[in-house]
């Protein structure tokens, strides 16, 4: 199972978004006689007070109404792609506090946009992602052992992969320094990777950062 966590979601949508992607990229997939085991999780974060805008992201896009309301009609309406909602979960994270994630097991991807644009966002980002690649690895090598998978390479034992998107004018590039110093390799994607509309601008970047 691909497992996908977002950090400072906000209202919910990039995960949204990411949910119809990947699930596009896997029936594709399957259409092409690829084996396909499993599915995919994502686990959308956020402080307390984003949590209800984010959960009706959610429900809105795949149920047609917000769960919150109490709008018999709009529940049931039937959406295309009304499936995807149980691959996507709301979860409140403070970034630091790691114990609130201890039961999600091992994360694939970790994915966030603008979520360095003031200073002292930078150390607990960082602690952060320290945190969670930690807890990946200890999860993973729990899940190995129990179930004595020897036999072949355990995709888990990797370190999370991380995309952040990034508003240049808004990220100072100390925080890159301190990613350096923190034990991270970060790189930007290349243009011809991203939407059109992205290329070329020296506003925006999506950057790969990992674990060294």
């Amino acid at each position: 199972c691909i497992r996908v966590l977002e950090l400072g979601s906000g209202n919910g949508f990039l995960s949204v978004c990411l949910a119809v992607v990947m699930d596009g990229i896997l029936q594709q997939q399957q259409e092409q006689g690829a084996q396909q085991e499993e599915r995919f999780k994502i686990v959308a974060t956020d402080t307390a007070e984003h949590l209800s805008l984010m959960q009706a992201t959610v429900d809105i896009n795949f149920l047609g109404s917000s769960s919150s309301k109490n709008n018999q009609q709009a529940q049931e309406q039937q959406l295309p792609q009304q499936y995807l909602h149980k691959f996507i979960s709301v979860r409140e994270y403070v970034w630091g506090s790691s114990s609130s994630l201890e039961h999600d097991g091992a994360f694939d991807l970790i994915i966030g946009s603008d979520l360095a644009y003031r200073d002292e966002l930078h150390d607990p980002l960082i602690e952060a992602l320290q945190d969670i690649i930690s807890l990946s690895s200890s999860s993973s090598s729990t899940t190995a052992t129990s179930s004595h998978r020897y036999s072949r390479p355990n995709r888990s034992c990797r370190p999370p992969i991380i995309l952040l998107g990034v508003t240049m004018t808004d990220t100072k590039p100390i925080f890159f320094e301190k990613l350096i110093r923190s034990g991270f390799r970060y790189e930007k994607l290349a243009d011809h990777l991203l939407g059109p509309q992205f290329r070329g601008s020296s506003q925006f970047g999506i950057f790969v950062i990992r674990k060294v």
